[in-house]
């Protein structure tokens, strides 16, 4: 026999739910969903639905960040092929999104990757696969904090590792890697998005914004056949 299922729905402000609909013009069950993930005001619930780029901390914070950036500005004027690799979840897709956007408006012509059958993490074979392409960097999105073994591998074939990665590290799990920054890295103290999965969205953000920065403050990279240029912008 199947039992029936039996939610125990917690209790909601319904007058801020109104509010937040109302204010910002979404549809009520858009302004509950937010009440459910924590938002406590409309303000609140403006900057979770059209971020500022001025709410987002300094990218430099992150630990490791300058070391990352000065590689995949080398990278990028180089003209060597990236490989921006992810997961297959919301916050892995959208984060792949950024960083392969962010690096495409800077001349380079990234390749991208998000695990199938495999699963989660960063594995030999795909590691192998994109290596035979030329790969000479990879930089994981919302994966790579635990992926000791793989980063390792990736350095044996000559190919450098950056880490971005809003998971928990723990033990020597960055063993191998070139550099890697996050947020709940041992140590290190950060503000962070409390709304689960959207704080590897908000990683990804200041990898891409701190890349950015570095373009513009020292001059823009060697685009491919436009030197000296880039090619579009955010």
């Amino acid at each position: 026999m199947i039992l029936p299922k039996r939610w125990n729905l917690k209790p909601l402000d319904e007058e801020l739910i109104l509010e937040i609909a109302r204010s910002l013009k979404i549809s009520l069950p858009v302004a509950k969903v937010l009440v459910n993930r924590g938002v406590s005001s409309v303000r609140e619930a403006e900057l979770f639905m059209d971020p500022d780029k001025g709410v987002l901390h300094n990218p430099f914070l992150l630990p490791d960040m300058a070391a990352a950036v000065k590689r995949i500005r080398r990278a990028v004027d180089n003209g060597e092929k990236i490989l921006v690799y992810g997961d297959r979840d919301v916050d892995g897709i959208t984060s792949i999104c950024i960083m392969v956007r962010t690096l495409k408006s800077l001349g380079s012509a990234p390749c991208w990757y998000i695990p199938s059958d495999e699963g989660y993490g960063v594995h030999k074979e795909v590691i192998d696969r994109h290596a035979a392409q030329g790969v000479t960097l990879i930089i994981t999105v919302d994966c790579g904090i635990s992926a000791a073994e793989g980063v390792k591998y990736a350095k044996s074939l000559g190919i450098d590792v950056v880490v971005t990665d809003h998971h928990e590290a723990a033990g020597d799990r960055h063993a191998g890697r070139r550099s890697g920054s996050g947020p709940e890295k041992d140590g290190f103290a950060l503000p962070v998005h409390r709304h689960g999965g959207l704080r590897g969205i908000v990683q990804d953000l200041r990898g891409a914004d701190a890349v950015v920065r570095e373009i513009f403050r020292c001059g823009p990279g060697r685009a491919r056949g436009q030197p000296g240029k880039i090619r579009g912008r955010l």
